[in-house]
């Protein structure tokens, strides 16, 4: 039986969602994307990483001790990721990648009125034990 330890890290970068200033230098409401709420988004969907993990110990006949990888994406006004790619990665398979990144692409993030899109990084840490 495979046993596995998904971690996800907390290593967040959020830049360019910054709310623009109105005339009497206020800042609009909810035009920001805040750190907690990306958190608690990414935390929602663990499961998806780890079922992208699963499938790929499926297919790997020899997985890696651990892997470890840094996804960075773009959330827009309507509140879905874009631009997904991955940043930095050790161990990191096609396989899993592809499946981490699709499932990336289907969460819905806060919606905003206003503002530029959020630039997103993320980290995970896989780890194996084959015990």
């Amino acid at each position: 039986m495979q046993k596995f330890v998904v971690l996800s890290l907390a290593v967040l970068t959020l830049t360019g969602c910054a709310a623009r200033t109105t005339s009497n230098n206020t800042r609009p409401k909810n035009s920001e994307l805040s750190a907690a709420q990306v958190q608690g988004v990414v935390r929602a969907h663990q499961k998806d990483a780890q079922a992208c993990y699963e499938q790929h110990l499926q297919v790997t006949k020899k997985p890696a001790d651990f892997v470890r990888l840094k996804a960075q994406w773009k959330v827009n006004l309507k509140g879905r990721a874009f631009d997904v790619v991955l940043a930095e990665g050790e161990g990191v398979e096609d396989s899993l990648w592809k499946c981490l990144s699709a499932k990336i692409r289907k969460w819905q993030f806060p919606k905003r009125p206003t503002g530029e899109p959020a630039l997103v990084t993320w980290g995970w840490t896989f780890k194996y034990n084959s015990k």
